[in-house]
């Protein structure tokens, strides 16, 4: 059997609305930037604009999503 290695992901929440994060070895390793927007649902079951950015070096991938 196969053993898995534990994801590594450091994370910071700077308050409810922004997060930054670094996380090594990714499942999906990147090279360049990746921008996101989408909508994810909070503790209240509403639905808040998610905005982000990923910068990816290979096996590390840093990080920043805000809330809106």
């Amino acid at each position: 059997m196969e053993e898995k290695q534990p994801k590594v992901k450091t994370s910071i929440s700077l308050n409810n609305k922004h997060r930054l994060f670094l996380d090594f070895l990714p499942q999906e390793p990147m090279l360049g930037i990746k921008i996101r927007n989408c909508e994810v649902r909070d503790d209240n079951e509403e639905f808040q604009n998610c905005v982000g950015i990923h910068i990816g070096i290979f096996f590390i991938t840093l990080g920043y999503h805000h809330l809106v």
